[in-house]
């Protein structure tokens, strides 16, 4: 598929949807590398999950949800004996 979008626009194959791009850069920063990419929030401690090279908006919500309930505020306020916040459904 990649190939084909190549030859029909003349460019490479955008890795997240201009939606995602735009919402994403107001609470993270995303850094796209050669075979994989990886996003990280800007309030998160821990480190990213390598993700594969192109993204599907739900997976990326997927991502965003996991760093902020399970490795970020969440667990600082656990560790602090904080009240957490209700966690997301998945």
């Amino acid at each position: 598929m990649l190939p084909v979008y190549y030859a029909i626009f003349n460019k490479p194959a955008p890795r997240l949807s201009e939606e995602a791009l735009v919402n994403l850069t107001a609470i993270s920063s995303w850094f796209g590398e050669e075979k994989f990419t990886y996003i990280r929030l800007f309030t998160s401690t821990s480190n990213p999950h390598a993700l594969p090279l192109y993204i599907l908006d739900k997976f990326l919500v997927r991502e965003l949800a996991h760093q902020i309930i399970v490795e970020g505020m969440s667990r600082n306020l656990k560790e602090y004996k904080n009240h957490m916040f209700p966690t997301f459904p998945l």
